[in-house]
């Protein structure tokens, strides 16, 4: 029975990519991506590979949620009638982050459709390459919209994920605030691993 399987695409170009996410796409010679906003995009479509992306949803739906549920739907629509497994590439791994995954998983669960996961690259690997810190000593990872004062623990590494509008980054800060003073210095990166979309700037909490 053929199923989906969910192919990271790690945080960059090619050279992100695992061995064995190369091999599932080299063979399938198609696949389908929650965006086509990622270096890999144009590199995979110069070695041959079909790539189509689910970018026209984010136009058509009115939130996150929406999207992730009518990706889902459309990757089960599609391995219904498939003869080998629908590929669905993500970026960076597809277990860091990425709730389309998240839902998807839940949905085959329920409907009895195989499913398979093939790590790559997270933009983490990135973070402790490029901004020089070492998880072991304690690292603390929440979604900007989950960020409270009461989750926060100032004694670990914290890196606060999916901060894409001005609302999120400034309710964000306020929840620092409680924590730390205005003048901190913190990171704020995007595009990491990226190439020429990577931003990398160090400014005082207050500025966030």
């Amino acid at each position: 029975m053929a199923g989906i399987t969910v192919v990271g695409l790690g945080s960059g170009g090619m050279d992100q990519l695992t061995l064995g996410a190369w091999n599932v796409i080299r063979e399938a010679g198609a696949i389908l991506v929650r965006t086509a906003d990622h270096p890999i995009v144009d590199q995979l479509a110069a070695q041959g590979i079909r790539v189509e992306s689910f970018d026209r949803l984010y136009e058509e739906l009115e939130s996150f949620p929406d999207v992730y549920a009518a990706i889902a739907e459309d990757l089960m629509r599609r391995s219904a009638s498939a003869s080998r497994d629908t590929l669905y590439g993500v970026p960076g791994h597809p277990s860091v982050a990425e709730a389309s995954v998240r839902l998807l998983q839940t949905r085959c669960a329920e409907r009895g459709i195989p499913f398979r996961l093939i790590g790559g690259e997270s933009f983490l690997d990135q973070a402790f390459l490029r901004l020089g810190f070492d998880p072991v000593e304690g690292l603390l990872l929440l979604d900007a919209g989950d960020v409270t004062p009461a989750r926060i623990q100032p004694e670990l590494h914290l890196v606060v994920t999916q901060g894409y509008d001005r609302f999120t980054a400034s309710e964000t800060k306020l929840a620092l605030l409680e924590h730390y003073p205005p003048d901190y210095e913190i990171v704020l990166a995007s595009g990491l691993g990226m190439g020429e979309q990577e931003r990398i700037e160090r400014l005082p909490l207050e500025e966030l």
